[in-house]
């Protein structure tokens, strides 16, 4: 019965609500949103396996560099986000009405802003957020729980979970860039996976590699000698 409300509910925002770019979730106390980044999904597709990775159709899951009972959840076309951007999420339980109940980490005592300079520094590192220094400073000082951090009006604001920038001459006009939104979505968990996000390549692709790398000296050899044997022939 509670799966089938569930189910109902995303459906209905999902159909009559399908333009809105940001809804609070239930779980909004135990999230961070990151909009306006500029995310390389091709890096993170090719850095991504099995134990570092949860790909969904639209957004990935890794863990946090920081602290590994956090989920970063890298959003691809943004139907969990609102945007397409990044949320940190703090582990949680859901009680018997479906609704968010602190386990582990209390997120209104916790550090959001070393975990948002550290795992940002991290992705950075990698390769799959391209971000200034600058940047990273000032959205990990805006960094708290329950917020939407955007870059508005050429600098970064931490908004309430269900608004967002806007930058169309209607929005400007009304105000400022920053548009909120009435409505709502129930939370879920999402997997983390077993190990950390790396630029280390697995054993896998290191004998992938490697076996390349002897075939290709292999057949480079075979064409010398070949050439050698026809120019003595000749």
């Amino acid at each position: 019965m509670k799966l089938l409300k569930i189910l109902f509910l995303i459906a209905f925002f999902m159909i009559l609500i399908p333009s809105t770019k940001a809804c609070i979730t239930s779980d909004w106390k135990f999230t961070l949103n990151i909009g306006s980044l500029k995310i390389n999904d091709k890096v993170l597709e090719n850095l991504c396996n099995k134990e570092t990775c949860y790909v969904a159709e639209d957004f990935t899951v890794i863990k946090s560099s920081y602290d590994e009972r956090v989920a970063i959840i890298i959003g691809k076309t943004s139907s969990i986000l609102g945007f397409k951007g990044i949320t940190f999420r703090l582990p949680y339980k859901l009680n018997e009405e479906g609704l968010p109940e602190i386990s582990e980490v209390d997120p209104e005592k916790y550090d959001w802003k070393n975990l948002v300079k550290t795992d940002l520094n991290f992705l950075k590192d990698l390769g799959v957020v391209e971000i200034s220094s600058q940047d990273i400073e000032k959205i990990s000082s805006l960094a708290t729980n329950g917020k939407n951090i955007m870059l508005c009006n050429s600098s970064w604001q931490a908004l309430e979970p269900n608004c967002f920038c806007e930058m169309s001459n209607e929005a400007l006009e009304m105000s400022g860039g920053i548009v909120c939104v009435k409505c709502g979505a129930p939370a879920f968990n999402v997997k983390i996976p077993e190990k950390l996000l790396t630029s280390i390549k697995t054993k896998d692709q290191i004998s992938i590699s490697f076996f390349i790398l002897i075939f290709t000296l292999s057949f480079l050899i075979f064409v010398v000698i070949l050439v050698k044997k026809l120019k003595l022939v000749h």
